[in-house]
């Protein structure tokens, strides 16, 4: 099974240049990535784990904490306790991780909420109960969940935040979608042995960094 990874790598580089920033994006990428070939749960995490380790070659060198090992640290944390148990999870989330604001501690906890609720719903919830950057990470939580089962995602919900925001998300998650579907069969794509090539500089990938590499699925 084939998975592609892809991020706007120009637009990443630009606002958040340092590689703890890109390799949180490709963090959020693989997991919806995974998410989409409906794999299971910690396959889920594992590949959001390989995907955050490849991002972290490119851009600024950083010295914050490497991501895909915070986001084993955060799953295993929580993976126990009770989803209705705020407190609880805040607790271990925060002794664990660490509740802060930079990206390498805000995308490993949002990874883990959505993958230990498996609801959209839920994962929305504890993460705005988590506080600091609450609405970066529930975000991020509910998109990840809300792909694993999107019938989790309530309706009203999105509803209302069209209505307060006119973003028109769900014609952009189906331009994206389908935006997938072509890269997917991109022949400008290159992949190598090491199951990785990033080609930024391309003039027909137009600046997009993608990754390429092969998974076999155990189900």
């Amino acid at each position: 099974m084939v998975f592609q990874l892809t991020c706007g790598f120009n637009t990443i580089y630009w606002k958040h240049g340092d590689s703890s920033a890109i390799s949180a994006a490709c963090a959020v990428a693989g997991a919806i990535t995974a998410a989409l070939e409906s794999l299971p749960p910690l396959d889920i995490i594992r590949i959001s784990q390989e995907a955050a380790f490849l991002g972290r070659k490119w851009g600024k060198p950083s010295t914050l904490p490497d991501i895909s090992e915070l986001i084993e640290q955060a799953y295993e944390s929580i993976k126990h306790i009770p989803t209705d148990d705020y407190e609880g999870l805040y607790l271990s989330l925060n002794n664990s991780v660490g509740i802060k604001r930079e990206a390498c501690f805000l995308v490993p906890i949002a990874i883990a909420i959505a993958i230990h609720s498996l609801d959209a719903r839920e994962a929305i919830l504890i993460a705005t109960n988590m506080g600091n950057d609450a609405d970066t990470t529930a975000s991020i939580a509910g998109a990840i969940a809300a792909t694993i089962h999107p019938e989790s995602l309530p309706g009203d919900w999105v509803d209302a935040m069209e209505r307060k925001n006119n973003h028109q998300i769900s014609e952009l998650g189906s331009a994206l979608i389908k935006q997938r579907e072509q890269l997917k069969s991109n022949e400008c794509i290159l992949y190598d042995k090491e199951g990785i090539k990033a080609h930024p500089n391309c003039s027909d990938c137009k600046g997009w960094m993608r990754f390429l590499y092969e998974y076999e699925s155990k189900k």
